[in-house]
């Protein structure tokens, strides 16, 4: 796929707050990038983060039953832009949601989950620190996932947001000062996981000053599904791992 081309991309979404970032995203590279959005059901109410809503919302009858909105648009590439949803249930569970995905689709598929750990395996990173949206249990659950994968995370901070709106309503100077707050030398990078968030501008300041990679779920995201539906493009603005040259780890 050349630069020029239109990349169409899939993105079931439950609700929150940050989708606004893959519009942003769409419009700096002139509609190159068309996302299409689909809203996903989400368990729990005003307490979705707590892990057992979590758990009905990674289900993935559920999940299939939304991807079919997106047949008929023809997306190169989809993903499941949540989270919370995808590594509630560990490694195994979170590629099942990805293969379901793709089966109903038919086309290359992923999740935010996934794509922190393929960032970081091309990043060849394996020691992080979290400033995580969630209560604890849920942050404790996102540390799990990565160690399945290899990732050490040196130290983590919880902000105790119950739901993907309250998430929405954290200010992004408080994200950054939390993460000032964690950074350490142990620390190859500094995630933000919730696509609930938006923090691309706050992300890419924080990789100014802490020079290391600050990696958002929305950045995530859409990085792993441009990758999968072939796309070269290499927007700037949007944080170092979507420019394609991220700080060295």
């Amino acid at each position: 796929m050349t630069d020029d081309e239109i990349v169409r991309i899939g993105l079931l979404y439950p609700t929150g707050g940050g989708e606004h970032e893959y519009y942003e995203l769409a419009e700096a590279l002139d509609w190159r990038v068309r996302p299409f959005l689909v809203c996903a059901g989400l368990a729990g109410g005003d307490h979705s983060h707590a892990p057992e809503a979590m758990k009905r919302t990674a289900d993935i009858e559920a999940l299939e039953v939304t991807a079919r909105s997106l047949v008929p648009l023809r997306p190169d590439a989809v993903t499941w832009a949540c989270t919370s949803g995808s590594f509630i249930l560990g490694r195994e569970y979170a590629q099942a949601q990805a293969s379901a995905i793709s089966a109903v689709t038919g086309c290359p598929a992923s999740s935010t989950s996934l794509a922190f750990a393929r960032a970081l395996e091309t990043l060849r990173i394996d020691r992080v620190g979290v400033v995580a949206t969630y209560p604890e249990p849920a942050a404790n659950a996102f540390a799990a996932f990565l160690n399945e994968f290899g990732i050490t995370v040196e130290a983590m901070l919880c902000l105790g947001a119950p739901n993907g709106r309250a998430s929405y309503r954290i200010p992004a100077a408080r994200v950054m000062e939390t993460a000032g707050e964690l950074d350490s030398s142990a620390m190859q990078a500094i995630l933000i996981p919730d696509t609930a968030i938006a923090m691309f501008q706050a992300a890419s300041q924080l990789e100014e000053s802490l020079g290391k990679p600050v990696i958002s779920a929305n950045q995530a995201t859409l990085w792993d599904v441009l990758r999968l539906a072939g796309s070269g493009l290499k927007p700037q603005g949007f944080g170092r791992l979507l420019a394609g040259h991220p700080a060295a780890a």
